[in-house]
Formats: C-alpha cells, structure tokens, sequence
C-alpha cells in the first residue's frame, strides 16, 4: 500500500474526527447544560482509546498469519462505519425531542464515531509502524484543517449538513484504500467512485433542502435547558454559526420577546410602539438608573445588548451618542429581521454598532464613556450551575481596572447580574479593582451602590444591579439616587451613608464582609460558586482515569517493559492537553473571541506538530525523547511568563498580524511538541512490541482525556498557569521513567 494513500486517509479520518467533535459540541451546547456538553465530549474522545482496544483483541484473536490484511479490512469498515453514523447520528439528536434521560442514548450515538476513528488510527499505526513519523504527520495535519474548517462550515451551512458533508470525506478513505488494494477491479471501482461523486453531488448542490429541513430543531420540542421551563414556546426565528445557535422565542409575554442563545442566555427584545414617548414603561427596569444617574448624558458604552432593551433604556435616559458592543452577530440579526417589532435598536440615531468582544473593544478604544453598562453577559452560553465552566473575561478583576480607566470624571460602571452569588462576586472585584488603584476600602465601598426592582417577590436577589462610580459617593448624589429608586419603585439595598443591607457584607464604614474572591484572567470563571462544578470534574476524572486503568492496566502489566511504555504514552497525553488548554483559553485575550482563538492556536499547534514529525524521524531517538521534552518544558515555562506582554503588546493589531504572532510564539512548542509521541512508536516496535501499538495509541488518548479534564479542574482552583506547569512537568517526568528490574525508555534510546 503507497505512503501517500495511508497518509491521505488517515488525514481525511482526523480532518473528519476534529471537525465532528466541534459540530456535536455546537449540537449538545444548544440542548444541555455546558458541564454536561463538557463530559459527553470528553467521554466520547475516550471511546478513541477503546478502538484501540478493539484493535488489540481482534489482532489477538485473528488465525490470520499475516495481519496486514486483518488491519485493512478493519480500516475499511471503520471508515465505512463513520460515514454512515455521524449524518444519521447527528439527525437522531437533532430530531428526537431532547430529555435528560436519554442523555447516555445520546453519549452512545456519539460515541460510535469515535470509536471507528480509533479503530483507523490504530490500525493504521501498527500496520505501518515504520511510517510513525509520516503517519502522525497525516494525524496532526488532518486534525489542524478540521480546526479551521470547521468555524467556515458551521458559519455557513446548518449542523445537518455539515454531518452529511464530513461523511463524504471518511468514505473517500475507504474509496481510495479499497482502489488501491484491488486495481484490477475496474468495474467495481468505477461503481464506487461514481456513487461517491453522486452522493457529493447531492450534498453539495442540493444541500439547501437539508438546509431547510435543518430548521426544524425537534429537540427543543422536550425538555432542552431553559426552553424546557415554559409550558409553550414558539420559536420565530433561527440562526446557527461557529459561536451558538441563537433564537428569538416567544414565551407568550405582552410586548416582549427572548433572544437565546444555545438555548438559555437570554436578553429581551421589546416592542417598539412608534416613538420613544411609548417605551416609558421599560423606565421601570433597574437597567434604566444607571444612565438616568449621569447628569452630562453624553457617551456609554453597552457590552452585550443582546435582544436590544439596554440600548432602549439609554435612549429613554437622553444619552447622546451609544456604543453597543455584542459578541454575537445572530442577536444583531434577530432584532435585524425584526426591524418593524424591535425598532431595529442597533440602528437607532446615535447608536454605533461593533460585532467584538466588549472587554477587547474597551481595551482597545481610547474613548472615555459617562457610562459603561454589562447586563448578564456570557461570552459561552451557559445557566445556572452550567455557567462554571464557562471562562468569561469579560468579569475578571483585569476587565474591571480596565473599564475604571475608560471611565470619564464622575462616570459610572453598572453591572446587570444574576442573583446573591454573581452580585457579591462582582463587589469583591469592584472593592479590589478600586483597591489596586490606591483607592482605600473604605472609599471603594462607598463608591458603590446596589438596587433590585422593587416588586422582587423571590427569595433572595434577582436580578441585582451594581453600580460602581470611580470615587465615592456624596451625600447628595446618595440622596439623589434613593429618590429615584423611590419615584421609579425600586429598591435600594445599598446606597452609601443611607441604606446598608446585611445580605451584601456592606458597610460604609467597615470592611468588606465577604468571602468570595474576584475572577482573574488566569483563573476567569466568574460563575464558579462555591465547589460543586470542582466536585463533578474531580468525579468525571475518577471515573474516567480509573476507567482507563482498568481497560489498559490488565493487558500492559502483564509485561513490565510495556507497562513502562504505557507511563511513558499517558504521561505525553496527559501533558500535551494540559498545554492546549490553558492556550486556548489564554490567547482568547489577543484575539477577543473564543472561536477565532480556538481556530488559530488549535490549527497552529497541530500543523507545526505534524512537521516536527516528520523532522524528528531524521533524528537519533535519544534526541527525539530526551531533548524534545527538556525544550517543551523550559518553553513552556518561558511562555507562562511572556504571554501577558505579548498579549499587551499586539493586541490592538489587526488579526492578521495576530495570527503571525500565534505563530511565532507557539508554531516552535508545537515542532518539537510533534516529536516525542512518533518517536516513542517506533521505540515500541524495535523493542520487539509492535502488537502494543494500537494499545499505546489508546492509552494517549485516554491521558489526553484525563488531561483536559485535569487542566479544568486546576484552572478553576489554582488558576491556567499552574495547568501549564503541570504540563511541562508531565513531560520532565518522561526522562525518569523506570520499572524496576527494566531499564529506562531514555536508556533504551542510547
């Protein structure tokens, strides 16, 4: 079998394995909450180490002498496999109505592709062993045009479609190995290559009409996230993309409509009625104080209007001139498509519309604002205990100096939140952010004021609003702001000098009473109250660790030299996700959206790593293992320290410079990154066991899975740059790897 035709293969397998595992994280996000989306991904990528698995025993049990044919035959039926199931699949979760006990009906559903991926993968690897540098190459390769494809193909096209596009690139793998292995089959080829250019055809050209059936969503018909909450809903309209699937539904309110993100952010759209002297009514939402508050009523900036009401409530205040910033396009497409219902507010006189992410907008603008106002801003969609794992920047202590600074004389900061946890939090960051401006406790707490509508018949707060004021409050704008929480009839809870509440821990002459500390750019999740989410990720990673022990540990230590091969593999998993986490989520500060960061450091790491590989096989193997990993481990480190210069320093460039420097900084880690884990194959079938490859590819991909879930689990308590040592060191540790009785993998190199 040619060189050529493994490597294309194989890249089409992980071109199409990458790019699925975004589109079911696209699919999920939209129905469940985002801990449940984060473990059925992270489960199903651990299914990849069970197709190892499968491998391994049927090469055990086969009588077949040469086991080169026994590994083709598994390629083709996997690839087969994974053509079929990922369309039909996708189409099973999308149409059937969504309950949370189907939950591991639909882990399987997932599941199955990924277990034919790993079955490919691992076939391949140990039937062309020698090519394990080639072979990886492909890997990383593939994966990297999954991580840039995928943004295109899912800002243009419906998730159904693109399940039944990716399925055309695992059947061209079986097309092009079943080819080359029978030449002579003419007539059979010819049939196999024309019901693939028919079955393109289709989906290409005619792909419109799947397309529009794609608009039939059946599993908001159950009990999807917040959707489920309502006896009825009608949703009036539909947008998926790269970043959510954003919904404008109608819950049966009078003059008023919810613009959703995957399928729980919610912002109101309201009824325009005709003139601004109609949208008085919205003067009864705490929203509105803030900017009645600012006596020059000149400039604010809005992060994340959403469904458009903030913008209203400005307007109805008389502020001049709005900037009205929204990470999301669908939610100004929403109000777009219902210009005569919402009153188009993104266009409204004075209104200057930006598509970014607000904290880079306010990092890069040289603007000063009498305002700044964040009403319930997501930069994920995420709710209630979902919300934890989401990294918001937009509410780090960071963020909070550098709305300060963009603040005019007197101007204010006004913070929208969720309830008692959310408010307390942003207090704490407010109090530090003003602290770490030489501002004294004292005064920061007076610089500060809560209030909550007035008819607030929950237990507890709902709904808070935080108003932070860049020096304290005087008595008379203290007087001024409780007479208008009186005529508008809400209620204060903490206004300095006039009304201290004991739910806040507030006194305006004592220290701040609360526990709780501010979000910071290493450790961003605002949302993270308290340890439940730590808790079920520390599950999740028991469950899933001691899973894979147990698959993995009864065959590797029966052999003490493969057992050592084994720590050596899982070390090289775990650390790699352990550096790819942290990254990705790092470098969302240069480039201000998740989905661009994600697309860039993804695609850089894994193209450099795949011509590291095939660099690294010219290399003595020493040097592949011992001096590969000593320079991924210092450059880590180094990386850890420069990043927020680096970040500082270009982030007001445009996105193509950005991208060079993504390259320049991580395209060297991810070189020699590529290197170690071809390197190790190849050492394993010198050492006389090559029939453990297809398990070695399974434990890697079973540490990779520990390792993202561990790299969460310590940026949420220690913070990403503890995750990125723990990554440098897993890969230190593969020098001293020993079993006793059995030499060093180092060792085995000389």
């Amino acid at each position: 079998m040619p060189k050529a035709v493994i490597l294309f293969a194989l890249a089409l397998i992980t071109y199409t394995l990458f790019t699925f595992e975004i589109l079911v994280t696209r699919l999920f996000s939209a129905i469940v909450w985002y801990h449940f989306v984060f473990i059925a991904i992270s489960l199903a990528i651990f299914c990849i180490g069970l197709g190892g698995i499968y491998v391994y025993k049927q090469a055990k049990e086969s009588l077949l002498k040469d086991k080169s044919t026994l590994y083709l035959k598994l390629m083709k039926q996997s690839s087969l496999v994974m053509a079929v199931s990922i369309p039909l699949n996708t189409l099973a979760i999308y149409k059937i109505p969504f309950n949370l006990l189907l939950f591991l009906p639909y882990l399987a559903l997932v599941a199955v592709p990924f277990i034919a991926a790993g079955i490919f993968i691992s076939s391949a690897f140990k039937n062309f062993s020698g090519w394990s540098h080639f072979l990886y190459f492909g890997d990383l390769v593939g994966s990297a045009i999954g991580s840039v494809a995928v943004i295109n193909l899912l800002n243009h096209y419906s998730i159904l479609r693109v399940s039944f596009m990716l399925a055309l690139a695992p059947f061209l793998a079986f097309l092009i190995i079943a080819i080359t292995e029978r030449k002579k089959e003419k007539v059979t080829n010819a049939i196999l290559i024309s019901i693939w250019l028919v079955l393109s055809s289709a989906i290409l050209i005619g792909g419109s009409n799947i397309d529009k059936w794609s608009t039939d969503f059946k599993a908001y018909d159950g009990d999807a996230k917040v959707l489920g909450m309502y006896d009825k809903t009608d949703i009036l309209f539909t947008n998926w993309n790269s970043f959510s699937r954003t919904d404008v539904v109608d819950v049966g309110e009078t003059d008023k409509v919810y613009v959703m993100i995957d399928g729980s952010a919610t912002s109101s759209m309201v009824r325009y009625k005709g003139s601004l002297d109609d949208m008085k009514y919205l003067t009864e939402e705490p929203g509105y104080i803030p900017f009645l508050m600012d006596e020059d009523k000149d400039d604010a900036l809005i992060i994340g209007p959403g469904g458009g009401l903030d913008i209203w409530l400005a307007k109805l205040a008389g502020i001049k001139n709005v900037d009205a910033v929204e990470i999301n396009a669908g939610s100004v497409m929403a109000t777009e498509y219902f210009a005569e219902y919402s009153g188009n507010p993104y266009h409204l006189p004075g209104v200057n519309t930006y598509i970014k992410d607000g904290r880079t907008f306010a990092e890069l603008t040289d603007k000063k604002y009498n305002v700044i106002y964040l009403s319930k801003v997501m930069t994920q969609a995420s709710e209630a205990m979902g919300y934890a794992l989401s990294e918001n920047y937009i509410y780090t202590l960071e963020a909070f100096n550098t709305y300060l600074d963009r603040l005019k004389p007197n101007g204010k900061l006004a913070l929208v939140l969720h309830g008692e946890n959310d408010i307390k939090k942003a207090i704490a960051t407010a109090v530090k952010a003003l602290n770490q401006k030489g501002v004294s406790t004292n005064d920061a707490i007076n610089s500060l004021a809560v209030i909550v509508k007035g008819d607030n018949d929950s237990d507890g707060i709902m709904y808070p609003v935080l108003v932070v004021k860049n020096g304290p409050f005087t008595l008379k704008e203290s007087k001024s702001l409780l007479e208008m929480t009186g005529f508008l009839d809400q209620e204060p809870l903490f206004i300095p000098g006039l009304v201290e509440k004991n739910i806040l821990g507030l006194s305006s002459n004592d220290t701040l009473h609360l526990s709780v500390k501010p979000a910071t750019d290493d450790s961003p999740f605002f949302y993270n109250h308290g340890s439940g989410i730590a808790v079920l990720l520390l599950g999740v990673l028991m469950v899933v660790y001691m899973k894979g022990r147990r698959y993995f540990s009864v065959i590797t230590n029966k052999n003490s030299s493969v057992s050592n091969y084994s720590q050596f593999f899982m070390l090289l998993g775990a650390g790699f996700m352990l550096i790819e986490v942290p990254l990705v989520q790092k470098f969302m500060l240069l480039f201000g959206h998740p989905t661009i960061a994600f697309a860039v450091v993804i695609a850089v790491l894994l193209l450099f790593g795949g011509i590291g590989s095939l660099l690294g096989k010219s290399l003595p193997l020493k040097i592949q293992i011992k001096y590969t990993v000593i320079f991924i481990a210092v450059y880590t480190f180094l990386i850890t320290l420069f990043l927020p210069t680096i970040f500082s320093t270009w982030q007001d460039s445009t996105l193509l410079v950005k991208v060079i420097v993504t390259i320049t900084t991580l395209g060297p880690l991810g070189l020699v990154m590529g290197i170690p884990f071809p390197a190790g194959l190849s050492l394993l079938a010198r050492d006389s066991h090559g029939d453990y490859v297809p398990l070695m590819w399974g434990v890697n991909g079973w540490m990779s899975v520990v390792g993202s879930i561990l790299a969460m689990l310590i940026a949420m308590v220690l913070g990403f740059n503890w995750s990125l040592l723990l990554g440098a060191t897993a890969y230190i540790l593969t020098l001293v790897l020993f079993t006793p009785g059995e030499k060093s993998i180092l060792t085995k190199c000389s």
